[in-house]
């Protein structure tokens, strides 16, 4: 489809990045594999939460296997329902990787959907390296059922309230996390690390569409999701597990499942504006993340014909490259 990047003396980078970002749904994978397939030896790098789980492939969009047989993609299917993977652990997995891609003269395309491991990765956001205590963990999550969100922030504000302040409302998550650490007798602001990952360039390419146009294409996403089996997914999952807590089950659209299974939400209309909802909310927070990148290049996915935004992604990889 596209020429192939010119390795002449002069123009090919050692250790270059490529990174396709933007808000869930928006057309990243396809734009990466296409780019993949008209670069010589790339592969696929993804990043995202969901997909890491070998159980979750309709509510987490995962690559189809036509896209995953003809271009390498790491970091897709490599857990186990049960399975925790830190962003510590990640960052380390990912570093190693990318060094023995670049040894090989392979360019890594990154998909950026969970962007605090990809802003990890490239070390703009610092992180806890700490090892989870899962005993500790488990008591903490336990806790966030009783208790409720501001008990774990009281807590967690008599430790450290600086750590407080930059969790979200709603991230429970991160605020067990944060509690988990300091139970560990260290201060999580103190605990966190940067990474040291050395490349010559990350080309960022932000993918966007017009907010009703996104709206739109997001509900039919969840739409086709639903359709494409989602409750089945789930319902195998839990007929083999029997564990509605498990790690691949706590991510958007597998939660709102397992709610409507336990008669929590009553209809597959309710179910599917639930999902949307979740999804949306997700979406504009991840937006509002990126725009503060102000090294990403963003290109408008619904201003051009999917040809033609290709040729335009290629053409500035290349030229990247190329002037660097």
């Amino acid at each position: 489809m596209f020429g192939l990047i010119k390795q002449s003396h002069g123009y090919c980078m050692e250790k270059p990045l490529i990174s396709i970002l933007g808000p869930t749904g928006v057309g990243k994978t396809d734009v990466a594999y296409q780019l993949a397939c008209g670069l010589r030896d790339a592969n696929i790098i993804s990043v995202d939460t969901g997909s890491f789980y070998k159980a979750t492939t309709i509510g987490t969009a995962k690559p189809p296997k036509e896209f995953t047989s003809h271009v390498k993609h790491w970091f897709i299917d490599m857990l186990e329902c049960s399975q925790s993977y830190s962003v510590g652990a990640f960052v380390s997995d990912c570093s190693a990787l990318l060094e023995e891609l670049w040894s090989k003269g392979i360019k890594p395309i990154i998909v950026a959907g969970t962007l605090f491991y990809y802003y990890a990765l490239i070390g703009e956001r610092s992180f806890s390296a700490v090892p989870s205590d899962n005993a500790v963990r488990q008591d903490l999550e336990e806790m966030a059922k009783v208790c409720g969100e501001e008990y774990l922030r009281e807590e967690l504000r008599k430790v450290d309230p600086e750590r407080e302040k930059d969790i979200l409302p709603g991230d429970i998550r991160r605020l067990t996390r944060a509690l988990e650490i300091a139970k560990m007798g260290l201060k999580p602001t103190e605990a966190a690390v940067t990474n040291k990952l050395d490349f010559d360039v990350n080309i960022k390419i932000g993918l966007k569409m017009p907010r009703d146009l996104y709206r739109s294409r997001l509900k039919k996403r969840v739409e086709y999701m639903i359709n494409a089996g989602l409750i089945e997914e789930v319902e195998d999952i839990l007929s083999k597990t029997g564990d509605s807590e498990l790690p691949c089950l706590n991510q958007i659209g597998y939660k709102e499942v397992c709610s409507y299974l336990n008669g929590e939400i009553e209809s597959k209309d309710e179910l599917v504006e639930k999902i949307f909802l979740s999804h949306w909310t997700y979406a504009r927070k991840q937006m509002k993340w990126l725009k503060k990148d102000e090294s990403i290049v963003w290109l408008d996915v619904s201003e051009k014909s999917s040809d033609t935004l290709l040729k335009e992604v290629f053409t500035l990889v290349q030229s990247t490259l190329e002037n660097r």
